[in-house]
């Protein structure tokens, strides 16, 4: 079955309407759990082993989290270091 171009194109603006709402409560999940992951891991000390499965994550789905948290925080302590830097240029 073909389906014509208003037909695909109102399916589309269904699937990006309902993408769109939920986005920002995935994002939040996510977040939280990468900080849960991270809190557990690099400042309690436990396992990720430990930690993944409290969250109730893959070991795979833990370790992936835990680097993208990583690699965001030392982004944002390396652009608060140099912003601290930056002389006034008012």
């Amino acid at each position: 079955m073909t389906r014509g171009p208003e037909e695909a194109q109102a399916i589309a603006s269904l699937i990006t309407d309902a993408f769109c709402e939920c986005q920002s409560s995935v994002q939040a999940d996510v977040g939280r759990l990468s900080g849960e992951i991270y809190r557990r891991v690099d400042i309690e000390g436990r396992s990720l082993e430990a930690a993944a499965a409290a969250a109730g994550l893959s070991m795979r789905d833990a370790r992936t989290v835990l680097f993208l948290f990583r690699r965001q925080m030392a982004g944002a302590l390396a652009g608060s270091i140099l912003a601290s830097r930056l002389p006034d240029t008012d």
